[in-house]
């Protein structure tokens, strides 16, 4: 999430001619560790006043608030969605969930 937060806050904002504290990341996380994990001195850049990443949600959290405003995800349109990399083909990877062996998981 922090790479990504890196990525949204310097490189997509250079991008949009934005200032970092302009742009509102916000994460969707299975665990509740990574809010505290946002939240780390060293992922705040004091230049701009700013988190890398704004807010954390849980899938739990979305979950709730979709049932709360009675949102089915079986009445939604399916739409595309742009890349922050465009022209990059991307393709569809499981992983199982456990911390370990992430890093290689992603560069293999």
């Amino acid at each position: 999430q922090q790479i990504m937060g890196s990525l949204v806050k310097n490189y997509f904002a250079r991008q949009q001619n934005l200032s970092p504290d302009k742009i509102f990341h916000i994460v969707v996380a299975p665990c509740y560790d990574k809010k505290l994990e946002a939240l780390r001195e060293d992922f705040y850049t004091h230049l701009y006043n700013s988190q890398e990443v704004d807010c954390v949600l849980t899938s739990g959290e979305v979950f709730q608030m979709m049932e709360q405003r009675k949102i089915s995800l079986k009445e939604i349109n399916e739409v595309s969605f742009d890349t922050l990399f465009g022209g990059i083909e991307e393709e569809l990877n499981r992983h199982d969930g456990r911390s370990d062996g992430y890093l290689e998981h992603i560069f293999k």
